[in-house]
């Protein structure tokens, strides 16, 4: 099914957020629409309603301010710090003491599944998931407060930042809330510094050929030990976070130039334009010309 244009510009949960406390809301990131996005808001209101979101799921994380309960829980309230997925079948009715300051953090399900289905090959089951409520995650907590650390501090986040933290929140969200193991990965992962380096090496060269070999090389690390420290801090291979910067690239691309379809394959490192096309259609759900034509009219 092909998404509607909407459904990557705001997602449905953040619509009636919206329209039932646009004042509330203090910042929306919106630099990556159709991928991680975060809303910081303070709240006066005493009741508000929210929904099910068919291409995200919604996490609220409480930051100061009175208790928050769902309406039919009245015995289950939030403290600062909490952290709550919010329903994934039905709408939900949410109250409040005073004024209150979360975030909600939305996390594309396409993210999820994609590193579920590396990680476990095997298909994404959103029945497996299990409950998460006013509670502070070992996997999930770390990784939502270092975002909320990336969106708001005062300095340009890269794009490439952002990414790694979508991708790193779904591998947490997967070992949290789906895996029935959630030991800790005993792998040392990439220090920020080191991923920060690899990753503006990779910006560089994206229009080139790039073995893992030549990633390892870049931090001094053989190839084994390179593949497990990345997946540790990123919570994706090497390889599928090489193509997912390529199809951004080559998204970018579609949306702001002119470029024939061919160039832009070669420019973005893939190898053909039928490569290209059936990577980007998997991703994105059509093909880098439907998609064009979607986003320009």
């Amino acid at each position: 099914m092909k998404p509607r244009s909407e459904d990557w510009s705001l997602p449905t949960h953040l619509d009636r957020v919206k329209r039932q406390m646009a004042d509330d809301i203090v910042k929306h990131d919106r630099r990556r629409l159709g991928g991680l996005q975060v809303v910081q808001c303070k709240s006066h209101m005493q009741s508000a309603e929210g929904c099910p979101d068919p291409n995200y799921f919604v996490f609220a994380h409480a930051v100061s301010g009175g208790a928050v309960w769902e309406a039919s829980k009245p015995k289950q309230k939030s403290s600062p710090g909490a952290l709550t997925l919010n329903s994934l079948h039905q709408n939900e009715v949410w109250k409040s003491e005073g004024e209150t300051c979360f975030n909600l953090i939305y996390l594309p399900r396409a993210t999820v599944a994609s590193v579920f289905e590396e990680e476990c090959e095997r298909p994404f089951d959103i029945g497996a998931i299990r409950d998460l409520r006013f509670a502070q995650d070992r996997f999930l907590s770390p990784q939502v407060r270092r975002i909320e650390q990336l969106v708001s501090r005062p300095e340009r986040t890269f794009e490439a930042e952002l990414e790694a933290a979508e991708l790193s929140l779904a591998s947490a969200f997967v070992r949290a809330l789906v895996l029935e193991d959630t030991k800790p990965n005993p792998t040392h992962p990439l220090t920020a510094m080191e991923l920060a380096r690899l990753t503006d090496w990779i910006e560089a060269k994206l229009d080139q050929a790039i073995s893992l070999k030549d990633m390892a090389g870049q931090l001094g690390l053989d190839e084994f030990q390179f593949s497990r420290a990345f997946k540790a801090a990123t919570g994706t291979s090497p390889h599928q976070y090489m193509i997912h910067r390529r199809l951004t690239r080559v998204r970018e691309l579609l949306e702001r130039s002119d470029d024939r379809l061919v160039d832009i394959t070669y420019s973005t490192g893939f190898s053909n334009q039928a490569h290209m096309t059936t990577a980007f259609s998997k991703h994105f759900g059509m093909p880098p010309g439907a998609w064009r034509k979607m986003v320009r009219t």
